[in-house]
């Protein structure tokens, strides 16, 4: 059996730091165009908003996606906010490339609030 992806009794939800890789499907170089990238960051932004949580970093490499999430308020929700996004660009993505963007899941890393980011 493999590595879970999300620890069973932590919730997810409320003012928690996480380090999320997001890997295309198939590994394909999806983020290779500027257009890609832009539509990426542009609705992660939006989705950040919307579910009261804060960007810290973000980096954008041929085939996955690093990301540096914190929850900005006690209702801040981290899982719904990456599952509105992938959803927002897979769908996109396919519409216009005819293909599947992500993998079906993410990895994350939940960080302490005594490790420091930066």
């Amino acid at each position: 059996m493999g590595k879970p992806h999300r620890l069973a009794h932590f919730n997810y939800r409320g003012r928690v730091r996480l380090f999320v890789t997001c890997i295309t499907h198939a590994r394909h170089l999806a983020f290779q165009r500027a257009e890609v990238c832009d539509l990426l960051v542009g609705t992660l932004r939006m989705s950040a908003t919307r579910f009261s949580v804060e960007i810290t970093a973000s980096c954008v490499m041929p085939d996955h996606v690093h990301l540096l999430l914190a929850g900005a308020t006690d209702e801040s929700d981290l899982p719904a906010l990456l599952r509105h996004w992938k959803q927002s660009t897979g769908y996109a993505y396919s519409q216009y490339h005819g293909r599947r963007l992500w993998q079906g899941n993410y990895w994350d890393r939940v960080l302490r609030e005594s490790e420091e980011v930066f």
